[in-house]
């Protein structure tokens, strides 16, 4: 049953992620924040950062953190913990 969950949430992922014009993946999180995972300086690079317009174009602005993959892995193994206190102070 769990990895059916975590092939569900897999596709629900791709189907909102898409490409910027540089070919990089990512997914729009709300209020012009992106996170974004790309190659730099022949590093892989995952992207949480504030995006601006201009000229039609969405680029990224000097607000944000980058996370190397074992960082973002880090990250992730806490997100149970971190969605059950943002639950128990009640921002859900």
């Amino acid at each position: 049953m769990a990895e059916q969950g975590k092939k569900r949430k897999a596709e629900e992922a791709e189907s909102t992620a898409q490409r910027n014009d540089e070919g990089d993946w990512f997914v729009d999180l709300g209020k012009n924040k992106r996170l974004t995972v790309r190659k730099f300086k022949a590093m892989v690079l995952v992207d949480i950062r504030e995006h601006y317009e201009k000229n039609g174009q969405m680029l990224p602005g000097k607000k944000g953190l980058s996370l190397s993959p074992e960082q973002f892995a880090a990250l992730l193994e806490q997100s149970a913990g971190a969605t059950a206190e943002i639950e128990k102070l009640g921002k859900k």
